[in-house]
Formats: structure tokens, C-alpha cells, sequence
């Protein structure tokens, strides 16, 4: 969008420097009046949230207290099956922000080797998984196109999908022929006649692979 200048100057109207400082205040406090609207907004959110979340513990006491009175052992059996519920709940909740963004990372570091890399992450988007170890860490699992675990090792992931049929076809480094580099891991496949069916050129790869995944046009 032009900027409020270069819109007057579409318009011939000229201005001096006087006259562009004084607007460059009043924006800079139009600017800083949104930023502390939206802060405002953003921080009563908070406030509310709260203030729900411990109407809802409020409530849920006066619930347990009312069954320990009453000696209701059903009702505070629910509302402890309840609250551990919800507790697991949010711990799952947290561990699959943690495994989603390592796997995405994965995702985003392998599928940069593809000719055109949100295809790529497509394609391999299932044969890639996170969990963790009985320690604790976190580890990423890969898969080939059958299901078979590859291990963790990535080289040797990239290595398959190099040398794949599925795979390697949309790949950088494939030449004409089917074969080649793949990216700069210092990973090489022999290539694959599903490659050279393809052409093997840039072009033609890329028009397969969006024939394929139609979002990606």
C-alpha cells in the first residue's frame, strides 16, 4: 500500500519539510495508539481468562466440599477422574506443541533437497514421526513409503528418498539422465527410471509434481 506521501505526490500535491514532520508525528501516534489498543485488548483477554478458569475451580471445590459433606463417594470419584483427565489433557496438549515443532523442523530441513520444497514436505510429511525416548529426549523416526522403520539416523532417510522411485524424481540434483547430487549433504543415488520418465528436467518435474498436488499451483 503507498505510503500517505506518495499517495499526495500522486495527487501533485507537494510538501515541505515542516509539513511531512508534522505527519510523520501524528502517524508515529496513530501507530503507537493501535499498538496500546491492541496490548490492551490482548492483556484484558488475560485478564478474563483467568477470572474463568478460577470461577471454574471455585465452582468445582464447592462441588467436592458439597459431596465430602453429603458423603457423595460417586461425585468425588467423577471430579477427581475429571481433573486428572484434564491434567493429562494438558500435558498431552504440550508434548504435541513440542513433537510438532521438531517435526517440523525435520520437515523443513529434508524437504528443502526437493525441486519444490512444499511438495516435498507432502510427500514425506508421513514417513516422518517424533516421540521420546524413554529418557525423556525428544527423537524423530523415519519411515519409507511401506511403513518400515529407517531408524533415526536422517542421512540415511535422505539417502533412501534419493534413491527412491517415489522420491527421487522430484529431487534436486537428478539430472537428465536420472541420476545425481542430492542437495550439498554430500548424499548420492544412482537415479531411477522413474526419473528418466519424467524427462528429468527441472520443468517437467515440477509441472509432475504439481499435476500430483494441485494445492501447490
Amino acid at each position: 500500500m503507498p505510503s500517505i506521501f506518495e499517495q499526495l505526490a500522486a495527487a501533485g500535491i507537494e510538501l515541505n519539510d515542516e509539513q511531512r514532520a508534522k505527519i510523520n508525528i501524528e502517524e508515529a501516534d496513530e501507530v503507537k495508539g493501535l499498538v496500546n489498543s491492541r496490548n490492551t485488548l490482548i492483556e484484558e483477554k488475560k485478564q478474563a481468562k483467568a477470572l474463568a478458569e478460577q470461577a471454574e475451580r471455585d465452582r468445582q471445590a464447592a462441588i467436592e466440599a458439597q459431596a465430602a459433606k453429603d458423603g457423595d463417594v460417586e461425585t468425588l470419584r467423577k471430579q477427581y477422574a475429571d481433573r486428572e483427565a484434564a491434567y493429562v489433557q494438558k500435558l498431552q496438549d504440550r508434548d504435541n506443541r513440542i513433537l510438532g515443532k521438531e517435526r517440523d523442523l525435520v520437515l523443513a530441513e529434508v524437504s528443502g533437497d526437493f525441486i519444490v520444497p512444499e511438495g516435498g514436505r507432502l510427500m514425506i510429511k508421513d514417513l516422518v514421526k517424533t516421540g521420546y525416548t524413554e529418557s525423556g529426549d525428544v527423537t524423530t523416526e523415519y519411515f519409507d513409503e511401506k511403513g518400515q522403520s529407517l531408524g533415526n539416523d536422517k542421512a540415511k532417510f535422505i539417502k533412501y528418498l534419493s534413491e527412491s522411485e517415489t522420491f527421487s524424481p522430484f529431487m534436486k540434483g537428478i539430472d537428465s539422465n536420472g541420476g545425481g547430487a542430492i542437495g550439498n549433504r554430500g548424499v548420492s543415488g544412482q537415479g531411477s527410471a522413474k526419473a528418466k520418465s519424467l524427462g528429468g528436467t527441472k520443468q517437467e518435474r515440477v509441472a509432475a509434481l504439481k499435476a500430483r498436488y494441485p494445492d501447490l499451483n
